[in-house]
């Protein structure tokens, strides 16, 4: 039985009539399934799924999963629910066709594209598709500036102010924001009281939240639909109100604020006010020293805290004269969603390092290792090569004599589709899977001996590689666990794993004092 994969995408815009619902598209590649076929539907709907670019988890997934043997196809509902980048449509198309997969496009359901004509239609789509992308870009781009030469804001409605509406609901055009009186006085409140110097974003967030106020913002969810949320207040949600000065003061900005002209909208705060809150930014602003001495962390975007689950970050306590101490510090501590402890860096830096050396896998398994993935995926011997080149000579001879007009177009096809079945039938002589073990075996190998002789700037880009995710609790490493195609080369802490301290060196378990510079 063949396994189908049906790839479904729909933008954010869920209520354009230019998109078709994920229902819609699931039904009709469906239906131009073979009956004995089963499907598995792999979704990227909701949000901002761009067809322009790969970073979509469902496209990424879709890209592993035409790798294994036992999937026939790929049903779409249409080519640009693909990709709307003709780069990526050809990359896609040369690996189908490498893989011997076919590809079911509902609206064009007797299209074949393993022919000539099939490849030229296709290209010209993938093309078309790209085409409609840059057009519609145009068109976004040109609205936006339009919008700003006539004073409206772009994007989402900035807290305190709210999109104007006719009496029906929808929204007024021309566009213009109206001051929503509760939140305009609490954003006046923020720069009042930050303007007294006195206070910082951290501790104004913590205020607010015991105070009980919710920051309301205009959000998508995950289906795209744009909704109002209530969110606790932050030290960033305060820093972006104190950043929004110009739409404040009444001004409309664009192209990241290069540009500003005067709004339409009333402000909320006075000039006098805003120009306090500059100076107190600047007084708190510390330019970096050039001669700063150049700080490594090994676990940048890697680190989280083990109690609230926030992404923590490298920061040093600066002592002129004496070493700098450097630890991981979660961001939740600062308005109070947190009571963790900073973590010394030196301590837990060492312990990865020296538990991922200590894992790294022995060169016999990985022989052995890849002597069975050779074996699964069945990689043809010198013997099979040659039946391949047997049969690939036959159709490149019945094309030929075709070409000449030695046998008419009917034989030429009744000839050539017996070979063609022989073909997928044959193992393929290179496979993906096995290439790619070779690749990242090459990396690793060398792994135990490369950590434990490098220096920390090195030792960064190599963990990167591997790990996925660091736990940091009580001070301590709990938990690391290695991305996904490390796991086969670390298979003791692919599921994730505490960490033991290495021998001679005690769990941290001192507090640290207050940061004097950030990273």
């Amino acid at each position: 039985m063949s396994r189908y994969l049906i790839y479904v995408r729909q933008s954010y815009r869920r209520d354009s009539d230019a998109d078709v619902s994920e229902e819609q598209q699931e039904e009709a590649a469906r239906r131009l399934l073979p009956k004995d076929a089963t499907a598995e539907v792999i979704r990227d709907t909701g949000g901002r799924r761009s067809g322009a670019t790969d970073q979509r988890d469902g496209y990424r997934y879709l890209l592993e999963q035409i790798q294994a043997p036992d999937v026939a196809g790929i049903a779409v509902y249409d080519l640009s629910r693909l990709a709307r980048n003709a780069r990526l449509m050809l990359n896609l198309k040369h690996e189908l066709d490498v893989q011997n997969l076919h590809l079911i496009v509902s609206n064009l359901p007797d299209s074949r594209f393993d022919t000539a004509v099939g490849r030229f239609l296709f290209g010209q789509l993938c093309l078309a598709a790209q085409f409609q992308r840059d057009l519609d870009s145009e068109r976004m781009v040109g609205l936006s500036r339009t919008k700003f030469d006539q004073g409206g804001h772009n994007g989402l409605d900035p807290f305190g102010y709210r999109s104007a509406r006719n009496d029906d609901g929808s929204i007024a055009r021309p566009h213009r924001l109206e001051i929503v009186e509760a939140e305009a006085a609490l954003v006046r409140d923020i720069y009042t009281r930050y303007a007294t110097g006195s206070v910082s974003t951290g501790a104004l967030a913590a205020e607010l939240n015991a105070a009980g106020h919710r920051r309301i913002v205009r959000a998508r969810d995950e289906r795209g639909i744009i909704g109002d949320v209530a969110r606790p207040w932050t030290d960033k949600g305060i820093t972006d109100i104190l950043g929004r000065l110009d739409v404040y003061l009444g001004y409309v900005t664009y192209r990241r604020g290069r540009e500003r002209a005067q709004g339409t909208h009333p402000p909320v705060i006075t000039p006098e006010l805003a120009s306090a809150v500059e100076r107190i930014k600047l007084r708190r602003h510390r330019p970096g020293r050039p001669d700063q001495q150049r700080r490594t962390y090994i676990l940048p975007r890697l680190a989280y805290c083990g109690e609230c689950g926030l992404r923590m970050r490298g920061e040093t306590i600066a002592r002129p004269g004496r070493k700098d101490i450097r630890y991981y510090r979660c961001p939740g501590r600062r308005d109070g969603r947190c009571s963790s402890s900073n973590v010394p860096a030196d301590a837990v830096e060492r312990r990865v390092v020296e538990h991922l050396a200590d894992h790294a896998t022995p060169p016999a398994l990985l022989a052995a290792m890849r002597d069975e993935l050779t074996r699964l995926r069945h990689i043809p011997d010198s013997g099979l090569r040659a039946q391949r080149a047997r049969r690939e000579q036959a159709l490149a001879r019945l094309r030929d004599a075709f070409v000449w007009g030695h046998i008419q177009e009917a034989e030429y096809h009744a000839q050539r589709r017996p070979i063609e079945v022989e073909l997928a039938n044959l193992p393929r002589p290179e496979d993906a899977n096995v290439i790619a073990f070779d690749r990242t075996a090459g990396r690793l190998l060398p792994l135990a001996e490369t950590l434990r002789g490098t220096g920390p700037e090195h030792q960064a880009k190599i963990v990167a590689h591997v790990v996925e995710r660091v736990v940091l609790a009580g001070g301590n490493v709990a938990e690391m666990r290695v991305r996904l195609e490390a796991r086969p080369f670390f298979a003791e802490i692919a599921d994730g794993m505490a960490v033991a301290p290495p021998d001679g060196l005690e769990p941290p378990t001192q507090a640290l004092g207050r940061p004097r510079s950030v990273h």
